[in-house]
């Protein structure tokens, strides 16, 4: 719902006062892990889809992936180990090539992108290897600064 309202909305404001306090009770769906977990790949479909079919996908694509990246990580951190494989197919399955290079690009958080180095590329190995290239990357271009 909340991509319907920041799309659709002429005017969007930030006040000062607290307006909305989230209470959390144990048991509840936001407290418990399993299961409910595997309902975010369709809600994310969803979500590209109403993004895709109302011409708003263009210019909130990053903000999206980025989400959604988010969204897989933190659902996964919170599964039981025992659980963790079957969600890493579904990541796997659900990612498009356009999410696999956004987060390859180096646009997303670093602990959205060593869950999806691990996750997707095949462990902590990967993840060391994208750091090192996302240090040469800051370097060379930090260098073409400096001759330019």
């Amino acid at each position: 719902m909340h991509w319907q309202a920041i799309t659709l909305a002429d005017t969007i404001a930030i006040v000062p006062e607290v307006l909305y306090h989230y209470r959390s009770t144990p048991g509840s769906t936001t407290q418990t892990t399993g299961e409910h977990a595997f309902h975010i790949f369709p809600i994310y479909a969803k979500i590209q889809e109403y993004l895709l079919e109302s011409g708003y996908y263009a210019a909130y694509r990053e903000q999206f992936i980025s989400m959604k990246l988010g969204a897989f990580r933190g659902h996964y951190r919170d599964l039981p180990d025992s659980m963790k494989p079957r969600f890493e197919a579904m990541v796997r399955a659900n990612l498009t090539d356009e999410d696999r290079e956004f987060y390859r690009s180096g646009k997303v958080k670093r602990r959205v992108a060593r869950f999806c180095k691990m996750v997707i590329d095949g462990g902590p190995f990967a993840y060391r290897a994208y750091q090192t290239v996302l240090s040469i990357r800051s370097f060379l271009k930090s260098a073409k600064k400096k001759v330019a």
